[in-house]
C-alpha cells in the first residue's frame, strides 16, 4: 500500500486487485481514513481473510467532484464485468445513490411476486406506535453529554434568534420561496 498518499488527505480513485482470483474492485475514497478498504462487503470479507493477496493502485488524485465523476465513468465502462471480473455490483448515480440495473429490478420484482402482507401486518402498521416503542427510540439519545465548549457554541449560534410565532412577513416570504422552488423543480423534471 502507498502510505504517502494518505498524508495528503485528498480524494482519489483506486483499483484493488485480488491476485488469487484475478478480480478487481474500483472505487472512490475521500482520503481521510487511511484504514479504509472499500464499500463492498464481499470484497472486504475476502480482504479480511487474506490481505496479502490484495494490492491497491491509486489511479488518480483530485477534487471530490472530479473523482466521483471519474469513478462513475470507469465503472460504467466495466459494468458488463460486474460480479464476474469485478467485485463491484452497482454504479452509483451522480447524486451518490445506486442506479438499478435491469437485472437488479428483475431480481427484486421476482422476490416480491406473490407476497402479500397479511391482514394482521396491515392492522399493526396502521396502529400508532406504542409508548414502550417510543421510549426505546428515545433511549438512543440518552446519556449524550455535550462538552462546555460545545454548549457555548450552541448557545452562541442561537443568540439573536427569536423564539415563538413567526411574523406574517416571514411566513409569506417562506411561502413564496417554496412556491418558486417547486416551480423550478417541475421545469427541470
Amino acid at each position: 500500500m502507498q502510505k504517502s498518499i494518505y498524508n495528503q488527505q485528498k480524494p482519489f480513485v483506486y483499483l484493488w486487485r485480488d491476485r488469487l482470483t484475478n478480480r478487481y474492485y474500483l472505487g472512490y475514497h475521500n482520503g481521510k481514513n487511511p484504514r479504509y478498504v472499500c464499500s463492498s462487503k464481499y470484497m472486504r470479507r475476502e480482504y479480511k481473510e487474506r490481505p496479502s493477496d490484495f494490492r491497491r493502485r491509486i489511479l488518480k488524485i483530485g477534487s471530490k467532484k472530479e473523482m466521483i465523476k471519474l469513478e462513475r465513468k470507469l465503472l460504467i465502462s466495466r459494468r458488463n464485468q460486474f460480479g464476474k471480473r469485478y467485485y463491484n455490483l452497482i454504479v452509483s448515480a451522480e447524486n451518490g445513490f445506486p442506479e438499478w440495473t435491469d437485472e437488479m429490478k428483475k431480481t427484486k420484482s421476482l422476490s416480491l411476486k406473490g407476497k402479500k402482507k397479511s391482514e394482521e401486518t396491515i392492522r399493526k402498521m396502521s396502529q400508532p406506535r406504542s409508548e414502550e416503542h417510543k421510549r426505546n427510540l428515545s433511549k438512543a439519545h440518552l446519556g449524550i453529554k455535550h462538552t462546555i465548549a460545545t454548549r457555548l457554541k450552541m448557545s452562541k449560534s442561537m443568540t439573536g434568534i427569536k423564539k415563538g410565532p413567526q411574523s406574517e412577513e416571514r411566513k409569506s416570504k417562506a411561502s413564496e420561496w417554496m412556491k418558486e422552488y417547486w416551480r423550478q423543480r417541475k421545469i427541470i423534471a
